[in-house]
């Protein structure tokens, strides 16, 4: 007989004796996920606006992982998917995430931003102890402060790493660190 649980076991943390989760001097976080999940479609018009503009391309983002990935990445992956191809993705990026970064800019009103749970405290406790805090994000630099800034976290964290010209997540977090 199958339980009618989600999980038939009770999760269980282990730490190890004496592990010191906060005795670190840096932390970096992501933001997306992480810090906040965002509840509009801001971000996800820029993509679609950028493309229109600076290509005269009409995209489709349904059905393009977003989740882990990049800005960088998503561009080029939406803009594959509509055959463009990467010679005039390359010369235009910058172009296209100016125009992405100035659209959110525009609607910045419209973020709306959801702080995850326990984060306000996590973040108190380390600045509390002295801790340097940075973002680390897959979000081009703009829009990523602007979400933090609407999340009324931005004034937390003294530094940031985000895509571009970095493209991988690994490039990010070994940029901020």
């Amino acid at each position: 007989m199958r339980s009618q649980e989600p999980f038939p076991f009770s999760p269980v943390l282990v730490i190890s004796t004496g592990f010191q989760w906060d005795a670190a001097d840096a932390y970096l976080f992501d933001i997306d996920g992480t810090l906040l999940n965002s509840r509009d479609a801001v971000h996800y018009f820029a993509f679609i606006h950028a493309a229109q503009q600076v290509l005269g391309v009409e995209v489709q983002m349904e059905g393009v992982p977003v989740h882990g990935q990049t800005d960088v990445g998503i561009v080029r992956d939406v803009l594959r998917r509509s055959k463009v191809p990467d010679a005039i993705i390359d010369a235009h990026l910058s172009q296209i995430f100016e125009t992405m970064c100035a659209e959110v800019e525009r609607n910045h009103e419209q973020l709306l931003p959801e702080v995850c749970p326990s984060i306000p405290q996590l973040i108190g406790h380390l600045r509390a102890r002295g801790k340097l805090l940075g973002a680390a994000s897959g979000n081009l630099e703009c829009i990523g402060w602007l979400k933090l800034e609407r999340a009324g976290l931005k004034e937390m964290f003294a530094f940031g790493s985000f895509s571009w010209p970095r493209e991988t997540r690994a490039e990010i977090f070994e940029h901020g660190v």
